[in-house]
């Protein structure tokens, strides 16, 4: 368990009683993944989705594809390994598949630029997405919890603010900084945005059926967080899935709930960790069918 240790929290959300569980609370692939199927096999209750949805949502081109297939926009795109040719016209933006807080992203406005930006991100990973730059029109991020009814609540929406940007996308230094260079300094940038966000109601209702269509093709559990992009025209197009949140005072779905005075920045952390308890089928129940843990699908989404 050594190797464990820093990677997991256990929780006691029933004070004075015995039922514990687990919040993993880093971000890097064992963190996100391994961690997390190490949980399952040793049967403890876990918030959060289980290891083989979060190494789904760790490459971008599979889980693009996935949520595609079920309904969701998704920019053009092509997947790139060393020594592919980019087939796709400028502007475009070129990232690692399987990297976070866009370490690696560049984009390209012309031709000339395809081989540097290409360059950078094989520095990242072996697999690029190649993907149709969508103009500006907002940059968001959603969220969907499950609700006390099993009801997924669409949680207040975060606005970021890229006008004033010579290149209008989010770049790792948009979202992570560490002034002393190491991973123990690192901290979350707030930058330029808002919660909750001004969205009027049809574009509400595009961005309610993408969070929910997104959530039940990835399979995700108890919560599931989107970055998407939208148009001028007002189209919301899917960039990645981010099922994975530490639930820390700077944490993504805490600040969203800071967007509604009916949650407090516990409340939401508190409700998942008492479910994932109350759920959790041990391994060789009678619930279990064939082996396979049951994955409930979540229909209805509270807006």
């Amino acid at each position: 368990m050594e190797n464990l240790q820093g990677k997991l929290i256990f929780l006691e959300p029933h004070r004075g009683q015995s039922d514990r569980g687990v919040q993993p609370h880093m971000f890097d692939y064992k963190g996100m993944v391994s961690t997390r199927s190490i949980a399952e096999l040793l049967d403890i209750p876990m918030v959060g989705s289980p290891g083989e949805v979060m190494a789904l949502t760790t490459n971008k081109w599979q889980s693009r594809a996935v949520v595609a297939s079920h309904g969701v926009s998704v920019p053009k795109a092509q997947l790139l390994r060393p020594g592919d040719k980019v087939e796709m016209r400028v502007p475009l933006i070129i990232k690692p598949c399987r990297e976070d807080n866009s370490m690696g992203i560049t984009l390209v406005q012309t031709e000339s630029d395809i081989e540097s930006a290409l360059i950078e991100g094989f520095k990242y990973d072996d697999q690029l997405l190649c993907e149709q730059f969508i103009p500006l029109g907002r940059e968001l991020r959603i969220g969907v919890v499950d609700g006390e009814d099993d009801e997924l609540e669409f949680l207040p929406v975060i606005e970021y603010f890229l006008g004033h940007k010579k290149q209008p996308i989010r770049t790792s230094a948009d979202k992570i900084s560490s002034p002393d260079g190491t991973a123990n300094g690192m901290d979350f940038v707030g930058g330029d945005r808002q919660c909750p966000a001004d969205i009027d109601e049809v574009l509400r209702r595009k961005l309610v059926d993408m969070a929910r269509r997104s959530h039940e093709a990835l399979g995700c559990r108890h919560y599931s967080l989107y970055d998407v992009r939208v148009d001028p025209e007002g189209n919301p197009f899917f960039i990645e899935a981010s099922p994975y949140c530490s639930f820390s005072p700077k944490s993504v779905i805490v600040t969203m709930s800071r967007g509604d005075p009916k949650y407090n920045d516990t409340d939401i952390f508190y409700r998942l960790a008492r479910k994932a308890i109350r759920e959790h089928q041990p391994i060789g129940s009678s619930n279990q069918a064939m082996g396979m843990r049951s994955r409930g699908v979540l229909k209805v989404v509270r807006a």
